[in-house]
């Protein structure tokens, strides 16, 4: 098998994982779930199961939309980052090549026909929170109201500001 069979069999193999996560639920049924088992048996013992993956027809269509020169693979990389946390264990099968290639947190992987691009054009005039000078140029009244919107709870934001959050029991203490 060579580099590219192997590549697009891991994509399979991806979708699949992909597959299996969103539909679960369905396959759940006592009556969807006999059904499988019962036509998986048939395809076995009549010898109708393909000795591989890669052997499908449906294997060799998902070749063709991979290698048509469009980003799809990159797409269902992209869908696994965005999913977040109930994906975590599906990261592992994307290729180290296309994580390495992460830049930034607020788009992890993005889209290779985005429209802008992440540089020092689309970050013009946005603040730099690593920056040494980013406190000293903001108000008061500035960082209230920043302090207003990421915690929009009055109650709880005058117990961060003054310190008096409730601290749970410590031993040691």
């Amino acid at each position: 098998m060579n580099s590219n069979e192997l590549a697009d069999e891991s994509l399979l193999h991806l979708l699949s994982h992909i597959y299996v996560q969103r539909s679960h639920a369905l396959w759940k049924d006592p009556i969807r779930s006999s059904w499988f088992a019962e036509t998986v048996t048939e395809l076995v013992r009549t010898g109708q199961l393909p000795p591989k993956a890669i052997a499908t027809t449906g294997f060799t269509r998902l070749q063709g939309l991979v290698r048509c020169g469009g980003d799809f693979d990159i797409s269902i990389y992209r869908h696994v980052v965005v999913l977040g946390p109930t994906a975590q264990s599906l990261l592992q099968l994307i290729p180290v090549h296309v994580i390495n290639n992460n830049r930034l947190a607020c788009d992890p992987l993005p889209p290779q026909s985005s429209k802008s691009q992440y540089n020092e054009e689309f970050f013009r005039g946005a603040e730099d929170p690593s920056a040494s000078s980013f406190n000293r140029h903001r108000s008061a009244a500035q960082t209230q109201r920043l302090l207003e919107r990421l915690i929009p709870d009055p109650v709880f934001r005058r117990q961060l500001q003054v310190g008096r959050w409730p601290r749970q029991h410590d031993p040691r203490r």
